[in-house]
């Protein structure tokens, strides 16, 4: 029988199932342990929508497909990502306001313990 008391939340730059790589195996790999031992949700991020809306084992899965949802404005700081000193190019391609506000809501649903990244 699984204890429920630890409940995880994975967030991923990409889908986690089925693996196709290093980065996906090794989140795959470590849903599946912490699935041992709770609930788990997945909230991953990418610039494409996988054809499937579950994932094995996972409780509650949140795909957001950021090239999508970016506002225009999004689009443009982006583009001049350079005027901003702070700003990452490389992390900045998985960000959008709509997937951050539906990040918040389901760590707000979900409730979890332990979140990993």
């Amino acid at each position: 029988m699984k204890p429920s008391s630890l409940r995880t939340l994975f967030i991923t730059r990409e889908v986690p199932y089925p693996p196709r790589g290093g980065a996906s195996l090794r989140n795959w790999q470590n849903i599946n342990i912490t699935n041992q031992y709770g609930p788990v949700a997945v909230f991953s991020a990418s610039n494409w929508t996988p054809d499937y809306t579950t994932i094995p084992g996972v409780q509650v899965w949140q795909h957001q497909n950021v090239a999508t949802q970016r506002q225009p404005l999004e689009k443009l700081a982006r583009r001049l990502w350079w005027l901003r000193p702070l700003a990452d190019p490389d992390t900045d391609w998985s960000y959008s306001h709509t997937a951050a506000e539906n990040l918040d809501q389901l760590i707000k649903t979900f409730a979890p313990n332990l979140v990993i990244c």
